[in-house]
């Protein structure tokens, strides 16, 4: 699971875990009282969210926000006011974690797990005003063992590349063999599931990137640059006590090949990548040092960052960049969203939370982005 110090992301997490060991039942358990689509939860976003970033519509709608617990995307206006509140665990995205936006301000949420019965994660697409235009949903169940138990994976984070393919991470998976008594826990090789553009609908190709935790035990968050290549981070260990590297994968829809870039250790706890200045930059965040490391693509064993963005506050994990890249939104592990005035490399933290209710926002997205 993602986390620092042994913290639990929350009962869900908990849940998808215990699938695997204990057979919990993953139905979302949520609070009847959701929050209404025009309360304010947060106070208000500062001036450099400026009008440039909103959407010429009605909703006015300046930034995507995943509202974990409660299984929500929440579309937020300039003022930090819900104008739109989408409920993802209806649509079977049970929670929606990672957010981003692409250059037709569609909204790609990844799902830890999507769809019944809860145990496979993926990505889904949805409308500038929130609506869902497709799942794409994965099933990892033949990478389990003959005789398995239970088999379960998660995904946390995916996206598009600019000829319209989609990917989804196998972050995490496990799967079990044996009685209650004597249970065997496998764990199950990660990598990278995508749909072909020309047939969405279709099943789902496999990129591996590992097996038995050899040479990572977890893939974290993920992007693509213009030439279709993936960047990732990762750890080489199991929770906790992570430690970050990056990787990549070149040409992953035609001739994949998986390379470790940096080894585990060169960050403290893996955070979002992003690829922002129109294909040319390489965004990594260490969630633990609160830092935003910017590298100039295409990112070798031999670079070092031209510049750092932070230090944040809190737990800072994925996000990405207004149209003008002078601004970065971030979410929170702990329930926050972090909101960066990039040209003077100033950061605050806003609450994410509705009252008495607290709850991780793992994602963030201006909208228009600057994808």
């Amino acid at each position: 699971m993602r986390g620092v110090s042994g913290l639990k992301r929350y009962a869900l997490s908990v849940c998808a875990g215990a699938v695997i060991v204990a057979g919990c039942s993953v139905t979302p358990q949520r609070s009847s009282n959701l929050p209404d689509s025009s309360a304010a939860v947060m106070p208000r976003l500062p001036s450099y969210a400026d009008p440039a970033t909103l959407l010429a519509s009605s909703t006015k709608v300046a930034l995507w926000v995943s509202y974990e617990i409660f299984g929500n995307l929440l579309g937020l206006d300039k003022g930090g006011n819900v104008v739109v509140t989408v409920d993802a665990w209806d649509n079977g995205c049970t929670p929606p974690l990672t957010v981003k936006v692409d250059h037709e301000q569609n909204v790609w949420v990844a799902c830890q797990f999507l769809n019944p019965p809860y145990l496979w994660g993926g990505e889904q697409e949805y409308s500038s005003s929130g609506t869902v235009k497709r799942s794409y949903a994965f099933d990892a169940s033949r990478f389990c063992g003959s005789g398995y138990s239970r088999c379960a994976a998660q995904s946390w984070d995916g996206g598009w590349d600019n000829k319209g393919h989609v990917f989804a991470e196998l972050s995490e998976g496990t799967w079990l063999f044996g009685s209650t008594n004597s249970r065997v826990v496998h764990n199950m090789r990660l990598g990278f599931f995508w749909w072909n553009a020309n047939d969405p609908s279709g099943p789902a190709t496999f990129i591996r990137a590992s097996r038995y935790c050899k040479p990572m035990c977890g893939v974290y968050y993920m992007d693509t640059d213009r030439a279709g290549n993936i960047w990732f981070d990762f750890s080489s260990t199991g929770y906790p006590g992570l430690k970050g590297g990056l990787g990549e994968v070149t040409n992953p829809t035609t001739s994949p090949s998986v390379r470790v870039v940096f080894p585990a250790g060169t960050y403290q706890q893996p955070g979002g990548v992003y690829v922002s200045g129109h294909g040319t930059v390489l965004n990594v965040t260490d969630e633990l040092a609160q830092l935003i490391y910017q590298y100039h693509l295409p990112v070798t064993r031999t670079s070092r960052p031209f510049n750092v963005l932070g230090p944040t506050r809190g737990a800072p994990l994925s996000g990405g960049f207004n149209k003008a890249e002078s601004a970065m939104a971030l979410g929170d592990l702990r329930s926050g969203i972090h909101i960066g005035n990039l040209r003077a490399n100033l950061w605050s933290l806003y609450a994410c939370y509705v009252p008495h209710e607290s709850s991780p926002c793992s994602g963030a997205a201006f909208t228009p982005s600057d994808k």
